[in-house]
């Protein structure tokens, strides 16, 4: 069976110039450091994750609380890495009545000035929201802290280096044709972890079995 699917190992690359910051739908992959399987194990085509996998889930579910213009779509922690749909919405406006007037030297040169008409009014921008990077920094930084806490506390074995790789990779969902084949990967994930190229034992067993 051939490992299909719009993951196939594609290194990061991000679109120069483009706003990752702007409302739309993305597909993020990370990957644990060196592919180390921390997360748990597939079990019967489906995953069973351990207390780290637990955590890391937790994590990446308090994403829309920490950042109110994130919406979660389909996810899943594999055994050593972490596949998800994310929707970016539009920016929060903090009252669609919020206007200021622009500054003049004119104003600056007196402590008082008469009321504004409409006319010199503008709108506050929204705030724009935060790009797709800083959302990954942060969960993957705050389930880093976690996972440390616990290794200090004698619980959890200790990494080399880093938990996660440190770059990550993402697409941007381009038409519902590009959705629907992300989400049924998503979803067949676990199912096809036997040839899954990040599942690093796998490969070694099927190289072995070749060279017989």
């Amino acid at each position: 069976m051939t490992h299909t699917g719009p993951w196939r190992g594609r290194r990061s690359i991000r679109l120069r110039g483009y706003d990752y910051s702007q409302p739309g739908d993305y597909f993020v992959t990370l990957c644990t450091q060196d592919r180390a399987t921390r997360f748990g194990a597939i079990v019967a085509e489906a995953v069973c994750l351990n207390d780290v996998g637990a955590l890391v889930d937790g994590y990446w579910q308090r994403l829309p609380t920490k950042f109110p213009t994130v919406l979660l779509g389909p996810h899943v922690v594999m055994p050593n890495h972490l596949h998800a749909l994310v929707t970016l919405g539009p920016p929060a406006v903090v009252g669609a009545d919020t206007w200021v007037r622009p500054y003049t030297r004119h104003d600056g040169e007196r402590l008082g000035s008469p009321a504004p008409s409409d006319r010199d009014m503008l709108p506050v921008p929204p705030d724009p929201g935060p790009a797709l990077g800083a959302i990954v920094q942060w969960f993957k930084t705050m389930s880093t802290n976690a996972y440390i806490r616990r290794v200090r506390r004698g619980v959890w074995p200790p990494f080399r280096k880093h938990l996660w790789q440190r770059n990550y990779w993402e697409h941007i969902i381009r038409n519902e044709a590009d959705l629907a084949e992300i989400v049924g990967y998503i979803d067949l994930n676990p199912a096809e972890w036997a040839w899954d190229r990040e599942n690093r034992e796998a490969m070694r067993c099927l190289l072995r079995r070749l060279r017989m």
